[in-house]
């Protein structure tokens, strides 16, 4: 990659010199990709999306692969969520800033000026790169794939994120079975799958309310028998809204009428590797 950016010592007298390297790494991988000139890339409607020096167009997963390295034989490299993290302590510190659009996520360099000034003669001076934005139109086409991935990417985090905070029982990672339900939801049904999410977990920790069948996010996620039964016309919620009217004393047990047992048993919380 041609050009040159300007670097400082001072850099080891900052705080990010006192993160794990990884940080630094991902610091140095931005300025070092950051378009040097104003570019534009292509979209599917005709129009273009400029990208402007001291910016670029990426993804967590490209920066994953643009930060790995080999231990040995082996190659290793940080995960999205390693990378996301990152991202957002660079945000904070303003040393970046951060917004998505239909490429992914683009990223722009604070100050981008001055890591493109020259020292010359005791005057500071601002000089134009020979780097031409072609070279980095080409490398954003190249990776085309990885930046529409970014929004899936993002979107599965989030209702991963959204299913650890409010579900009673938890998962270690988002699991390839996981992941696999993930992808089958549209963005436009990520505000469903919350609404689904939240009366799932309002029944269940209803103590007036017996429903004791402990989901795993994978099964949740399946749109026949999983999450829709939580919306306006499913099953589940609308056995929910008229628990008061259910009377089925001899079978208090039963999922969806209401315990008249006095005491409430409940499934062990599931937890999934």
């Amino acid at each position: 990659m041609a050009g040159w950016i300007k670097d400082y010592r001072k850099e080891i007298e900052s705080d990010i010199w006192l993160m794990p390297p990884m940080y630094h790494r991902v610091w140095q991988w931005i300025k070092y990709s950051a378009n040097h000139s104003e570019g534009k890339i292509p979209n599917k409607d005709g129009t273009f999306t400029i990208i402007k020096a001291g910016q670029r167009a990426t993804s967590y997963r490209q920066i994953a692969k643009g930060v790995g390295y080999y231990e040995g034989r082996k190659w290793k490299e940080p995960n999205s969520k390693t990378v996301k993290s990152i991202i957002d302590w660079l945000v904070k510190q303003k040393m970046i800033s951060v917004y998505g659009n239909t490429l992914g996520t683009i990223i722009t360099i604070e100050n981008w000026a001055s890591y493109q000034e020259k020292e010359i003669e005791g005057n500071t001076k601002r000089i134009t790169t020979p780097t031409r934005g072609k070279h980095h139109l080409d490398t954003n086409n190249n990776d085309k794939e990885e930046l529409k991935n970014e929004k899936k990417e993002q979107k599965n985090i989030c209702l991963y994120d959204y299913w650890q905070e409010k579900a009673p029982h938890k998962h270690n990672k988002i699991s390839e079975s996981i992941s696999k339900e993930l992808n089958k939801i549209k963005a436009n049904e990520v505000d469903e799958v919350k609404i689904a999410i939240d009366r799932y977990v309002i029944a269940y920790n209803d103590k007036s309310y017996f429903y004791n069948q402990a989901w795993v996010l994978n099964n949740f996620l399946k749109q026949s028998n999983g999450y829709k039964q939580w919306l306006d016309d499913g099953q589940n919620w609308v056995m929910y809204e008229n628990k008061e009217v259910a009377d089925d004393k001899s079978k208090g047990h039963i999922i969806g009428s209401k315990c008249n047992t006095g005491t409430i048993t409940r499934r062990p919380k599931v937890f999934e590797e």
